[in-house]
């Protein structure tokens, strides 16, 4: 399992930039995530157990629930009926909202209810009154990132300035933290994210005496949520892009883009994705 900042230096190691000062740690992690981009959506029919996601709101009231913050793309929408069962929602296009009541094709009916996906809510019709909704959702696969953890509580802290603002943006990823003594990095452990706050960018992880109000450094890495057995091929991605952005030598960065789609092509055929 590499987190990130295996993924940077294994690439500084093989690229032969080797310092910060070679290349800037934000534009490295950039050019990573530009490739940690490619191989997600390259490998996007083995990982779907990994970033399809359902998350199931209790008890709304009201006409709309809050997209998730992880989300990329709103799958189905269920709501409970009366006889305390999930129904599926029929999708609305935005245009059509105002003919929600009076339209026969969407009737205001416990039987029949609809959603819209507009901004970053879904909006559900008939209204919910202490009613359970579950919202299914494509994940993004987010940014590589890492910084300093600032002790909140037990297992809560607040993470560096290039985490993302969104609310639950990292639940289910891993996080790896570490423990800073002078210029010496120790692995304390790896933890699930349970909760996300991203006003405040504070990450609720899962078990006990994470963290202490101590003066202790601490730092965190994400952990790639793609499966493990494919980080090398983020490492070998990040060295493309930055052998197409001038940044190191390579003598064709085109054929070593070929060479690796086409060992993709051979996972997916081997995983059984034709």
């Amino acid at each position: 399992m590499m987190d990130t900042y295996e993924i940077l230096s294994t690439i500084r190691n093989f690229s032969g930039l080797n310092t910060e000062g070679a290349l800037d740690t934000r534009q490295l992690k950039r050019l990573c995530n530009a490739g940690m981009q490619f191989v997600g959506q390259a490998l996007l029919p083995l990982i779907n157990n990994f970033l399809v996601t359902t998350k199931t709101y209790a008890d709304q009231t009201g006409s709309s629930v809050p997209v998730p913050g992880d989300a990329l793309r709103i799958i189905d929408v269920e709501r409970e009926n009366s006889d305390n069962q999930m129904k599926s929602c029929t999708e609305v296009p935005v245009q059509d909202r105002s003919l929600m009541e009076t339209n026969s094709n969407y009737p205001d009916n416990e039987n029949h209810p609809g959603y819209i996906q507009e901004g970053r809510d879904v909006f559900i019709y008939p209204a919910l009154s202490t009613t359970d909704v579950k919202v299914r959702y494509r994940r993004l696969i987010v940014d590589l990132a890492e910084g300093e953890a600032t002790y909140n509580a037990d297992t809560k802290a607040d993470l560096g300035g290039n985490a993302r603002p969104d609310d639950d943006v990292y639940v289910g990823y891993d996080f790896a933290i570490y423990v800073r003594d002078n210029t010496i990095l120790t692995l304390q452990g790896i933890y699930k994210c349970t909760a996300y706050d991203g006003a405040n960018k504070r990450v609720t992880l899962s078990g006990s005496g994470i963290f202490a109000d101590d003066g202790t450094k601490y730092y965190y890495a994400l952990v790639p949520i793609i499966p493990d057995e494919h980080h090398p091929f983020i490492v070998e991605a990040g060295l493309i892009q930055l052998a197409r952005a001038g940044k190191i030598e390579k003598a064709d960065w085109k054929a070593d883009q070929k060479d690796l789609i086409g060992r993709l092509d051979m996972v997916r055929k081997v995983g059984g994705v034709t």
